[in-house]
């Protein structure tokens, strides 16, 4: 979680904020000019008396130092949790779940929003952003897999009514309008069965019902 490039920039930074060069810096931490060029270089960092001691003389924190400012240190600690806890996902059989379901631009945004409202009460204790992260990833999940079965849902009424819709369509083939005595009657048209036509309105109407009968376990 600790990126060193950045608290080499972070020490480098201090150091020309002051206009000292690394052996004045040395001297202020009692190290040598090699040990201030490593860490700025970042090869390593300072022990933690020296990292307290240049903190001070940046008049900034520790943490600071290490981590950035509180909000760059939430967002890099969301991601490396994200990561983490996905990776277990998968070790769950749930990847068909996270390829799916998971939108990383959804997880940020909702995260976004919630360090919008809680920067103010943040620390540099992680476990918080880690367990809000946590519960980002699952909403994500359970929140997709939800609108996914409303969508599916959706799509088996429509297609258990256009089915049955056949049943209109066949009838049309099937049966003409003849006057019967002065009143209009539907009647088989010449060389159709009515027999066929009743077996394949029965089929066509309990495949019907069956799909919408699929479509209320699904919403389920």
């Amino acid at each position: 979680m600790i990126n060193n490039n950045a608290v080499a920039s972070r020490i480098k930074q201090i150091r020309n904020n002051n206009g000292w060069t690394l052996e004045q810096l040395g001297e202020r931490l009692n190290a040598s000019k090699v040990s201030v060029h490593n860490w700025e270089n970042a090869r390593n960092l300072p022990n933690k008396k020296r990292l307290k001691q240049i903190a001070d003389l940046g008049g900034t924190s520790v943490d600071y130092l290490l981590y950035g400012d509180i909000e760059n240190f939430a967002r890099s600690v969301f991601i490396e949790e994200m990561e983490s806890f996905l990776d277990k996902l998968r070790n769950k059989d749930n990847s068909q779940y996270i390829v799916k379901y998971f939108s990383v631009k959804e997880a940020g945004n909702e995260f976004d929003h919630w360090l919008e409202e809680n920067i103010e009460q943040l620390d540099y204790n992680d476990e918080r952003v880690r367990q809000v992260c946590r519960e980002i990833v699952r909403n994500v999940i359970e929140r997709n897999k939800k609108n996914d079965k409303k969508d599916e849902a959706q799509v088996l009424h429509d297609t258990a009514y256009k089915i049955m819709g056949i049943s209109n369509q066949l009838r049309l083939e099937y049966y003409e309008i003849v006057d019967v005595k002065g009143e209009e009657v539907l009647s088989i048209k010449d060389g159709f069965h009515e027999s066929a036509f009743d077996t394949a309105q029965s089929i066509i109407d309990e495949a019907g019902m069956k799909i919408l009968a699929l479509k209320d376990i699904i919403k389920d």
